[in-house]
């Protein structure tokens, strides 16, 4: 997904960055809830701790990861409609999937779930993201929910992650592309505020579709974004 294709060129991107950072209050930033504290490269050894700490969370019964076809065209006809992609943990009649959510709000209300007409909902299935209606996805949202909580974890030390949110900007900051099949591995990392752990989602990505990897391996992992509610 090049910066030509989506009519931002450099200049323009980092004046949205600038942006980005000028609209964020200090209150946000005193609490870490920046995005660019999540959207971010992550070491291999990162990406494993979190592996790891999905254990926490057995019960739920999560694959290890996703495994999403052909995800760069969705992101590159959402792009000039959407500021942010909120990827939801759902269950839906297969089992625990994935929703995407395609809108401008930088956090969506995550007790009274409700769609607006302009979004763009899509449900992972069979490897595919296809359309999901409104219903629907607040249905499998809620089944979720009432799932994580039926599992007992102590609020002490865990905490339950609805969505994750992905900002456009740092997909045109960090990426050139999507491989044919993207990797979305599922983990557990400690919330920089509180420091309960919650569920997480990790990108794996050839390190030849990354601007600027920090990574010397073919490989290279990135945060999602900042895990919500």
């Amino acid at each position: 997904m090049k910066n030509s294709e989506t009519g931002m060129n450099c200049a323009e991107t980092k004046i949205q960055l600038i942006k980005d950072i000028l609209d964020n209050d200090c209150h946000d930033l005193k609490n870490n809830k920046s995005k660019d504290f999540f959207d971010g490269e992550i070491s291999r050894e990162e990406m494993e701790r979190e592996v790891m700490n999905l254990g926490t969370f057995a019960s739920l019964a999560l694959p290890s990861s996703f495994f999403i076809e052909q995800i760069e065209p969705v992101f590159t006809s959402n792009v000039l409609a959407s500021k942010c992609i909120h990827i939801y943990f759902i269950k839906n009649q297969d089992g625990i999937s994935l929703l995407f959510r395609f809108n401008k709000d930088e956090q969506n209300n995550s007790d009274e779930i409700g769609f607006g007409a302009r979004e763009k909902l899509l449900e992972l299935k069979n490897g595919r993201l296809s359309d999901i209606s409104p219903q629907n996805a607040k249905s499998f949202i809620e089944t979720f929910k009432e799932l994580y909580q039926n599992q007992g974890f102590g609020t002490g030390e865990t905490a339950y992650t609805q969505y994750i949110t992905f900002h456009y900007v740092n997909i045109l900051k960090n990426f050139s592309g999507f491989e044919p099949t993207t990797r979305l591995i599922c983990g557990a990392k400690p919330d920089p505020v509180n420091h309960k752990l919650r569920l997480n989602l990790i990108l794996q990505i050839d390190r030849g579709y990354c601007n600027n990897p920090q990574t010397q391996e073919k490989t290279a992992f990135f945060n999602i974004g900042n895990m919500q509610p």
